[in-house]
């Protein structure tokens, strides 16, 4: 099941919306979740499908996920093909990222931090603001990409497990990540 709204959703202060296990929300427009508002993801995607109209995501509010919602941040994010989302405050992800083919992920200000907890699907392009100091923390094991995904500063903090890049489309076909900026 799947909420679609087709323009913007905000989520009012001191509103508390749940988003229900396995449900998704599909937004056309902009999200903002306001101060003191509350929002629950529990183990659902929010899609960003706005098409080629610059997209906000803004955040003053709580984020949860996970089966207690008691993890900070987001469960899934995915940015549709062909979409363009400006993210104007740190965020957490903590089950899956997607950056579709021909996506955009924009930085609303110079150092946006995109923490990454889960895998991450990269076949759009991160564009950086000029300043550029913007970075993905990638804590997780596993990137995809089909060979088209760029990304610009890129920090691996995944403790000393092994990070493997993938190609979600054909086991054991090589594949590219283009990184056009620091990698830490």
């Amino acid at each position: 099941e799947k909420l679609y709204v087709k323009n913007n959703l905000t989520i009012g202060s001191n509103v508390n919306f749940e988003i229900g296990d396995g449900k998704d929300v599909e937004v056309g427009g902009n999200l903002v979740i306001e101060s003191g508002a509350t929002v629950k993801t529990t183990h659902g995607d929010i899609m960003f499908n706005g098409g080629g109209d610059l997209q906000q995501l803004s955040v003053a509010g709580a984020i949860k996920s996970g089966a207690t919602n008691t993890d900070d941040g987001f469960y899934s994010i995915t940015v549709d093909e062909d979409s363009k989302l400006q993210v104007n405050n740190n965020i957490t992800v903590n089950n899956k990222f997607t950056l579709a083919s021909g996506s955009e992920l924009h930085d609303g200000v110079d150092n946006n931090i995109y923490t990454m907890n889960g895998d991450v699907i990269i076949d759009g392009t991160h564009k950086k603001r000029s300043a550029g100091a913007a970075k993905m923390v990638l804590k997780s094991t596993n990137i995809y990409s089909s060979g088209t995904g760029v990304l610009q500063n890129v920090e691996i903090d995944n403790g000393d497990r092994e990070l493997k890049l993938l190609d979600p489309y054909s086991e054991g076909r090589q594949t590219k990540l283009t990184i056009n900026g620091r990698l830490n």
